[in-house]
């Protein structure tokens, strides 16, 4: 038997170095796995990181988050997805916020015309009711008035022309020709007569107006000037009341500019409709007074130079005939009258 001795010692240090080498490759294994699982899995959470910080601002009313990802895959699909639905709910707010700008603007739009209705509901309902009174006194005190007219006339045709009361008495009759003038306006402030409306032509009816008032003395300052729309569309409506309103406007123009000025007339088809413009440059209407000018009796010109009734007689004839009329002013400026008559609904019949 041969017995071979080795020392211990040896293998125990091979030994441990290798187990030292074994755990120093396994930590440094497990050290670079966990930083490619951190970084595989920021690449994947910082994406739902930022979507979740997204959906706060939303919640919020803030849509101007949006999400980053750079890792490939359906984490980049997702990240898309959720822009666009961002982009798609900033466009959607959008919207709504226009929408809601415009729904104001038209609330606040209807409510002025439902105040603007009601104010004119509440005017025709007053010319209704002192349209009633005016032809019933109209009726009683124009008998009396014809009759102390004549009479009066009678009398002065008999007085000698040096006779003291001479004077006395035509005042009598300037006076109750007035009160004549009075009594007419109110009948035709009662409408109690039927119109007869046919199709026409405002822009012809405006210019045998024009021709009509300018050859009257208060027209030799006056600057016409008349911008008349082609091809205006016919109207339906009676020509001798329309003639009316336009005599009085103009008439009032004319005093309001003391007899010198520039008078502007303008017509144009607007819509459904055909608008008539009076401007004028003269002293203007208060603004306190102008929810005012179409009352009866209601003037701002000296005493004994109106009656008071020939805008309203104007206001009643356009409303018979469906139409408007409104005013803008400017004290110091002037003022425009605005006539919207609707266009007359032509039909064309057919051959048999």
């Amino acid at each position: 038997m041969l017995g071979v001795g080795r020392v211990e010692s040896t293998y125990t240090s091979i030994r441990n170095q290798v187990v030292f080498s074994f755990f120093c490759l396994a930590i440094i294994g497990f050290m670079l796995i966990i930083g490619i699982t951190y970084y595989m899995i920021r690449k994947i959470t910082h994406p739902l990181g930022e979507m979740v910080t997204a959906t706060r601002s939303i919640s919020e009313g803030r849509f101007d988050l949006e999400v980053h990802s750079d890792y490939p895959g359906q984490i980049a699909l997702l990240a898309d997805s959720f822009n666009l639905m961002l982009k798609s709910l900033r466009q959607m707010r959008g919207a709504l916020e226009e929408w809601g700008r415009t729904l104001e603007q038209k609330v606040n739009q209807r409510t002025e015309e439902l105040g603007a209705m009601q104010v004119r509901v509440a005017q025709s309902e007053r010319l209704a009711s002192l349209g009633m009174l005016a032809a019933g006194v109209a009726h009683e005190v124009n008998n009396p008035l014809g009759g102390i007219l004549a009479l009066t006339a009678l009398t002065l045709e008999d007085m000698p022309k040096d006779h003291p009361d001479r004077e006395n008495l035509e005042e009598v009759i300037r006076q109750t020709e007035r009160c004549r003038d009075i009594v007419k306006g109110l009948l035709e402030f009662s409408r109690q007569s039927r119109s007869n409306q046919e199709l026409v032509d405002l822009n012809r009816i405006l210019e045998e107006t024009l021709a009509l008032v300018s050859k009257q003395s208060m027209f030799f300052n006056i600057s016409l000037v008349s911008s008349l729309a082609a091809n205006l569309p016919p109207v339906m409506a009676d020509r001798s009341q329309i003639q009316q309103v336009f005599i009085n406007i103009l008439m009032n123009a004319v005093q309001a500019m003391k007899e010198r000025g520039t008078l502007s007339v303008a017509t144009r088809h607007a819509g459904n409709s055909v608008e008539v413009a009076i401007s004028d440059t003269g002293c203007g209407i208060p603004r306190e007074q102008i929810s005012r000018i179409f009352d009866p009796f209601f003037t701002t010109k000296d005493s004994g130079q109106g009656t008071g009734l020939g805008l309203s007689i104007a206001y009643g004839i356009v409303t018979t005939h469906r139409g408007t009329i409104s005013v803008q002013s400017e004290v110091g400026k002037g003022s425009t009258f605005t006539i919207r008559m609707p266009v007359a609904q032509v039909r064309e019949e057919v051959p048999a």
